[in-house]
């Protein structure tokens, strides 16, 4: 683990802005990944608080050792639901 740095070397006011152009080449965010203990709890929570308008076929990961599950939804909201051995630890 690396060193916990109390106070920053260089103040966030003294940062560069990156232009947008630059930025948005550098990096899309695409989607927010939830652990679950049930990918269709999962689902069937989602739908309650967002509205969905697609849901993906639950894939086995290999690479992941989990279970998975893509939902879209009206504001182009994108969740991923993880289930299985790789994020059981994180679950309570």
């Amino acid at each position: 683990m690396g060193e916990v740095v109390r106070q920053p070397a260089i103040p966030i006011r003294a940062l560069p802005i990156i232009p947008p152009a630059e930025r948005d080449r550098r990096l899309t965010f695409h989607h927010n990944g939830f652990a679950c203990q049930s990918i269709e709890a999962g689902i069937e929570y989602v739908k309650t608080i967002h509205d969905v308008t697609h849901v993906s076929d639950i894939v086995f990961d290999e690479q992941q050792d989990a279970s998975v599950c893509l939902i879209e939804t009206d504001n182009n909201v994108q969740i991923e639901l993880v289930t299985g051995n790789r994020v059981a630890s994180l679950l309570v």
